[in-house]
């Protein structure tokens, strides 16, 4: 009770710690400052849900990738190729093949350059050779190998949509040219520039001819988080000319907007925001044909890319096809009519390779593949705009449902409790990314609860140590010092109030001490129990039992409590069989001292039983009461009766399997209406010689006699007994009673029960000193 006061006396103070860290994370969740270390947490969070990801890993016929791999290369030499080559490669995928549109993932930023028919012509002139109609036939040669050219005689007009860079930090440096802006539909009262998309200030392009050949464009950058791994993209990027802002789209979404024939779009905005100087982006809205697809985005316009199992694997999620394949025409006609074909490489040397969080060398041309494939589907990723205040609530109702009830339970209770609401979190958020596909963050509000009950159970140990301290002291009147420290490393699993639990108890008491110690003075009679006490207490400890009370010549003792001890009972009859040889040593002593030996006699019993510290406010003692107790006591003076060492409870009979039992009787103690048999240790061990498997033998015998009543049968299985072991006071108690019953047999309805007060003690007998009496 002290100790359950001390602890709510300083439970508020723990209430109160246990609020620092939603006062910490609070900032983090609401956005006014960033934890790096929690970002990062988020981020490996959302990593493991894309690494399960949200479906199958199936095929997605609708997408190919022309890969430029290594196989190709050895073909056609290193990269960049000639244009003539990727004319050929254009020509046969949007003529032979049919696709519906090509999504170039490499750049034309700078002319072939071949100077070879330049030289000829002033070769010629050198020559003297030269002349208007040579002249005439060395341009027809220049414009027919004017590789450049080729290619954009082969792109012209076709569906083809080429990829550059773009720049959002300086130096500015402006290459090539930018294919035409997308189109920006605007309803009345919307924002105009949304200044959170990133801002091209400069970019890569390719060749000016080549863009006006064909007219399509999208920049191919990925966004890359602090921890160098690529999870989205930047949908449009925005570029400011003479104070006039334009849109660029990313090159998947110029895919999907040609393949929809999708004009324009309109930028969604979280709210009306004045000027637009604030004004946050939230989507991207495609109309066609009366219907509409809004994709959704993240801050700054990030689209968050939908990594799928197998996904990073060629051929996995989509269909790679070398290009050396396509150039050499391996590919039946019209094989890849209507696809959607992005022209990409995976050889390690050109560099395409990125981290992402499904795999560390990721082709980057897959990334546009599956952000083209999501929008297709409509199967998108989201950070609502309300993830910061869900992430605030969270914390706010986890944190106080747990301060709550961990000051109403123990260490356990409180680390169970975090790990419950941690999982209905985990559950909740791992349904509503598979259905959804909404990414709310989770890592912050797991952090909170692990802070949250770290803190708490901290306080709780520096507040309560001083209590517990004191326990473990308590505690060390009773158990042995191996115990103690054992509890000492775990305090909180031990406690003093009465609790009920199956435990075995024994109850020794000396023999022949009251006569001997009417003849001692007040000193030899201290110094002799001390002596004896202090033996069967060495005794006693190793084998793990806590001593309970000495009562004048006699100890108590139990087994299975503070410590838990699964082996109670066999702990006890252990420690009954170790004090018989003890006091044979102690006696050896004695006698040779010329002084009187010593006996004791044992009672041994398990049961359920009430443990804890009990009494009055002056005196306490941590005791065990109960039935089972009160028999155990009643148990003890029949060793004498018996002449056994000690008499043992049937229940202990049944949990201790290391010995042979001998079953002495059934009888119905002082106080108890129902009856109970009793055992003693018949041996020591496990082992029986051949003498005693057949005095064990003839004894079940005699018992199935006695309990038929067959008393000459009895007898007569008696007298062989004492013949094997004469001096067995069991078999002489049992021949005074055969002998009565076959004189005056009992009365009819006789249950074979023996009451514990029509029993007489034989005289002169010595008990854990010699089993025979």
């Amino acid at each position: 009770m002290r100790s359950l006061e001390f602890w709510r006396a300083g439970a508020w103070r723990r209430v109160l710690l246990g609020l620092l860290p939603l006062l910490v994370m609070l900032p983090h969740a609401i956005g006014i400052v960033q934890y790096g270390m929690v970002t990062r947490l988020e981020q490996q969070v959302n990593d493991v849900l894309l690494m399960h990801g949200r479906a199958p890993a199936t095929l997605d016929e609708r997408i190919v990738i022309v890969d430029i791999d290594e196989r190709s290369l050895l073909q056609y030499g290193r990269w960049p190729w000639s244009r003539s080559v990727l004319a050929t490669l254009s020509e046969e995928l949007l003529h032979r093949q049919q696709v519906a549109v090509v999504g170039y993932d490499v750049l034309f930023a700078e002319p072939e350059r071949d100077d070879t028919i330049a030289r000829l012509g002033t070769w010629l002139r050198e020559q003297r050779l030269s002349g208007p109609v040579l002249e005439e036939h060395v341009k027809e040669l220049e414009a027919r190998l004017d590789r450049d050219g080729l290619l954009v005689k082969a792109l012209a007009g076709q569906p083809v949509a080429l990829g550059y860079y773009y720049s959002d930090r300086p130096p500015v440096m402006e290459t090539g040219s930018l294919p035409r802006p997308l189109v920006v539909e605007q309803l009345p009262g919307e924002p105009v520039e949304f200044t959170r998309v990133p801002l091209m200030q400069g970019y890569a392009g390719n060749l000016p001819e080549l863009v006006r050949a064909v007219g399509h464009g999208g920049f191919i950058n990925a966004e890359i988080d602090s921890d160098g791994v690529l999870r989205s993209i930047p949908l449009l990027a925005r570029r400011v000319e003479n104070r006039v802002t334009a849109y660029y789209p990313a090159l998947a979404l110029e895919m999907l907007m040609m393949a929809m024939q999708v004009d324009s779009a309109r930028i969604v905005p979280l709210q009306q925001e004045g000027k637009g100087s604030r004004a946050r982006m939230i989507g991207l809205q495609l109309q066609q044909d009366g219907r509409s697809l809004t994709l959704p985005t993240a801050v700054g316009g990030r689209f968050l890319v939908p990594f799928r199992k197998g996904s990073g694997v060629p051929g996995a999620r989509y269909r790679y096809v070398s290009a050396g394949d396509v150039l050499e025409g391996r590919l039946a006609e019209g094989e890849l009519r209507h696809k959607l074909v992005l022209v990409g490489t995976t050889a390690p040397g050109l560099r395409d390779l990125r981290a992402t969080p499904v795999s560390t060398s990721y082709p980057g041309v897959e990334v546009h593949a599956s952000v083209l494939s999501a929008m297709l589907d409509g199967d998108f990723l989201q950070t609502p705009d309300y993830s910061r205040g869900y992430a605030t609530v969270a914390m706010v109702v986890a944190v106080g449902l747990l301060l709550l009830v961990m000051a109403r339970v123990g260490m356990v209770g409180a680390l169970l409790w975090s790990l419950g609401v941690a999982a209905v979190f985990v559950a909740f958020h791992l349904q509503l990314f598979q259905r959804q596909g909404l990414m709310l963050p989770l890592a912050s509000i797991l952090l909170t609860i692990l802070l949250t009950y770290v803190l708490h159970t901290s306080v709780g140990y520096f507040v309560e140590r001083r209590t517990k301290r004191q326990l473990v002291e308590l505690f060390g009147h009773y158990v042995p010092s191996e115990l103690v420290a054992r509890m000492a490393s775990q305090p909180e699993q031990y406690t003093t109030q009465a609790i009920s639990r199956e435990l075995t108890v024994m109850f020794c008491d000396l023999e022949q001490f009251t006569p001997l110690s009417e003849s001692m003075d007040p000193q030899a009679l201290q110094a002799l129990l001390n002596d004896i006490f202090n033996r069967m207490a060495d005794v006693i400890g190793p084998n793990q039992g806590t001593i309970d009370k000495y009562m004048g010549d006699c100890v108590m003792v139990f087994w299975g409590a503070p410590v838990a001890d699964p082996d109670h009972a066999w702990h006890a009859v252990k420690t009954g069989i170790e004090l018989g040889v003890m006091l044979q040593r102690f006696n050896s002593e004695r006698e040779a001292a010329g002084l009187a030996p010593l006996g004791a006699s044992i009672g041994i019993n398990t049961g359920m039983m009430s443990v804890g510290d009990m009494g009055s406010e002056m005196r306490r003692s941590y005791t065990v009461i109960g039935d089972a107790v009160n028999l155990a006591a009643r148990l003890e003076p029949l060793a004498g009766i018996y002449g056994v060492p000690m008499v043992v409870g049937e229940q202990t009979v049944q949990q201790v399997a290391q010995c042979h039992w001998q079953w002495l009787d059934c009888i119905r103690v002082s106080g108890k209406a129902q009856a109970a048999n009793i055992y003693a240790p018949f041996t020591e061990d496990a082992q029986l010689d051949a003498d005693q498997q057949r005095e064990l033998g003839l004894w079940h015998q005699f018992r199935e006699a006695y309990r038929m009543q067959d008393w000459p049968r009895c007898s007569t299985l008696l007298a062989k007994l004492q013949g094997l072991a004469p001096g067995r006071v069991l078999y002489g108690v049992y021949r005074e009673r055969i002998d009565a019953f076959l004189k005056q047999p009992p009365a009819p309805d006789w249950d074979g029960v023996t009451l514990q007060q029509d029993l007489k003690r034989p005289a002169d007998v010595r008990y854990l000193t010699d089993r025979a009496g």
